[in-house]
């Protein structure tokens, strides 16, 4: 009796799923693919692995192909994460985002990224989506 009720809960629950994504058209779920919040919100962690201080960067609106400068609390970072993968990272040891970068990063996925640079500001440049380069 138990693998007849387990079996029934499968077929009830793959009914579900193919009501929900049947009426779905394809347009539909291909702009649910590309959707990207219009805003950037990363985290720098002072150590390895996502632990010590983090300080949470955020910006309400940043245009595509448009950047922004961030100072940073600490001038230790050892890991990031980004809500935004279609990002361009640069790490400055100035503040305001002035001199030579000493770390660019080109993040693949919104997981979080060792770092370990010694930084005082973040510059954030946001890609347009793939379709449109």
């Amino acid at each position: 009796m138990d693998w007849m009720s387990r079996l029934l809960r499968l077929l009830i629950v793959s009914v579900c799923l193919w009501a929900v994504f049947a009426h779905a058209r394809p347009a539909q779920l291909s702009e649910a693919r590309i959707a990207r919040p219009p805003f950037v919100s990363m985290n720098v962690y002072t150590r390895p692995n996502g632990q010590g201080v983090v300080q949470h960067i955020h910006r309400a609106t940043l245009a595509q192909d448009a950047s922004a400068c961030f100072n940073l609390y600490s001038r230790h970072v050892g890991a990031i994460d980004t809500t935004d993968p279609r990002t361009h990272i640069t790490f400055f040891r100035s503040k305001d985002c002035q001199g030579i970068p000493i770390r660019k990063l080109k993040p693949l996925c919104s997981h979080r990224s060792k770092v370990l640079v010694k930084a005082q500001s973040v510059s954030i440049h946001r890609l347009p989506p793939r379709g449109e380069q």
